[in-house]
């Protein structure tokens, strides 16, 4: 009883903790696809069923819901500080106060993943602007490359570092594909695991469905419900 009475609100702060850093992750994405699908950069354009136009301006394609994606997550780090907040001050065991952890909590949690779901068919149906991209790729982005390539080839780095400081327009003939096709270590552009994110995904997957059943268990139990 002494566990269950301090745990309460600890738990509800732990659990949103975790929502707060998935929508973390999520406004960074919204705020990417935000900057990079403007005609500045072009990089992407967002389906047309997934944006709004404006009052007066009739070409508009307003980011309208990843814009409330990127809010959400300041509303859900607020749910957490709430609980927080809380029950910091309160004494060991139970008051009755506690009972206000609920309403943000099941809010934090409801709006995280109100979010997954609303971005995913944005992920999927996201067109990417490949001529774009390669354009973006001016000469000086493959300093770093040029420079380690000519450290693979035995020149100190130092060296090369100012080798290639020295002559930039020897950049000018680099090819993006090629650069980046490269870039296989563990966390670059080719070196993400994909097979690996897929198993740890389907193992959560899982454990949650093995938590579920034993939940389901003992609250039939409980109620001597079959």
């Amino acid at each position: 009883m002494l566990y269950a009475n301090n745990g309460r609100g600890k738990l509800e702060s732990i659990v949103l903790g975790a929502m707060s850093q998935v929508m973390l992750s999520l406004s960074r994405m919204a705020q990417d696809l935000m900057l990079f699908t403007m005609p500045e950069f072009g990089y992407f354009t967002l389906p047309d069923e997934l944006t709004t136009g404006s009052s007066i301006m009739p070409q508009k394609k307003n980011p309208d819901v990843i814009e409330l994606v990127r809010a959400r997550a300041t509303r859900v780090k607020a749910c957490e500080i709430a609980v927080y907040d809380l029950i910091k001050g309160s004494a060991g065991g139970y008051n009755r106060d506690l009972q206000d952890a609920k309403e943000p909590f099941m809010e934090g949690i409801s709006m995280t993943r109100a979010c997954l779901r609303v971005l995913s068919p944005f992920v999927q149906a996201i067109r990417v602007n490949k001529e774009k991209l390669l354009a973006g790729f001016t000469p000086d982005v493959f300093a770093t490359d040029r420079a380690l390539e000519l450290v693979g080839q035995g020149m100190p780095f130092r060296d090369a570092y100012h080798y290639v400081k020295e002559n930039l327009g020897e950049l000018s003939n680099m090819d993006p594909i090629k650069a980046i096709m490269q870039k296989t270590h563990l966390g670059a552009p080719l070196g993400i695991d994909w097979e690996l994110l897929k198993d740890r995904a389907k193992a959560v997957v899982e454990t949650v469905r093995e938590e579920r059943k034993t939940i389901n268990a003992a609250i039939k139990k409980l109620m001597a419900s079959t």
